[in-house]
């Protein structure tokens, strides 16, 4: 083969090679960030991350020795528990084992939703305190947070007021989350198990408040009934007090009636003798009373009636 044959084998081979070299290095200039994820652009060339920009899903030509720290976009959910209890087959960590006020041992699974910040500035910071491993974070501020929580309120309250503890649960979370560059927009307090001498414990307590409470409802009907036959008894006083009173009433005014006239009849007689003696000119009642046994002397027709009548002293 000529010189010039071998120079345009050569020429031939060198393209080839950099054609391939070009689209290998063409090839590895792309990356992908996924619909459930964000990212931020690393710099492999100077060992930098650009920290000013937060790239959303799609593909990117990034450039030759560049590639995306990619973070979840969506809510993450970290579940402590036992995996049939939790219906998960792998749980991310066991049951959080805490310590209540009074110093008992409780066993709490939980379900924890979290959401990473979309901030760039977030990103970073989450990226260089972590190194990438912000679930491992994250579940230590889990336990840490619950096992503060659960030694606020004693065990008994775990019974009586587990949704009041829920809900504070979620609350310290949130807060703790925050300070990690993230938030906690729900969190479950999905199963717990205490020491079963004071389960039982717990369990007669509550049969026992629940017989109170019953009892307390039994007296409340009783207390209320005889509160309605009281009512209906000085109902009842009050009718015959005032049926009576009608009664004394209505014999006062008959009574009274009756005195009237009798008060009449014996002033309208006065009237008539004293009328009487002045018209007949008898001076003197034994001369009156001459006068009225004389006249009935006249119009009784009875003999025996007169005969027993007694004579006036001065006939």
């Amino acid at each position: 083969m000529s010189d010039d044959g071998n120079k345009q084998l050569a020429g031939l081979c060198c393209y080839c090679v950099v054609f391939i070299v070009s689209c290998a290095l063409f090839g590895v200039s792309w990356d992908i960030i996924e619909p459930t994820e964000i990212g931020l652009a690393f710099d492999g060339n100077i060992q930098k991350i650009e920290f000013d920009k937060v790239y959303d899903n799609g593909r990117y030509l990034i450039g030759l020795g560049r590639s995306f720290i990619k973070f979840p976009a969506t809510q993450q959910t970290i579940r402590f528990g036992d995996a049939s209890t939790m219906h998960y087959d792998d749980p991310d960590g066991t049951e959080i084992v805490c310590r209540t006020r009074d110093g008992l041992e409780i066993r709490l699974e939980v379900a924890i939703q979290y959401l990473i910040s979309g901030q760039p500035g977030d990103l970073y910071r989450l990226y260089l305190d972590t190194g990438g491993e912000w679930k491992e974070l994250y579940m230590m501020i889990s336990e840490h947070v619950v096992r503060d929580v659960a030694s606020l309120f004693d065990a008994i309250e775990f019974r009586e007021a587990r949704d009041v503890i829920a809900i504070k649960i979620h609350e310290e979370l949130d807060k703790a989350f925050q300070v990690m560059y993230a938030t906690v927009p729900s969190a479950q307090l999905i199963n717990m198990e205490i020491e079963k001498l004071f389960a039982d414990t717990i369990t007669d307590t509550q049969v026992a408040k629940q017989d109170v409470y019953q009892a307390e409802n039994e007296r409340n009907v009783i207390e209320v009934e005889a509160q309605r036959d009281l009512e209906v008894s000085i109902k009842l006083v009050d009718i015959k007090i005032a049926t009576a009173v009608r009664k004394a009433q209505e014999i006062m005014a008959i009574a009274n009636a009756e005195a009237n006239i009798i008060d009449n009849t014996i002033n309208a007689q006065i009237e008539a003798y004293r009328n009487l003696s002045s018209t007949l000119n008898l001076q003197t009642s034994e001369k009156l009373l001459s006068y009225l046994w004389l006249q009935a002397m006249q119009n009784n027709k009875v003999k025996d009636l007169v005969f027993s009548m007694e004579y006036p002293s001065t006939l």
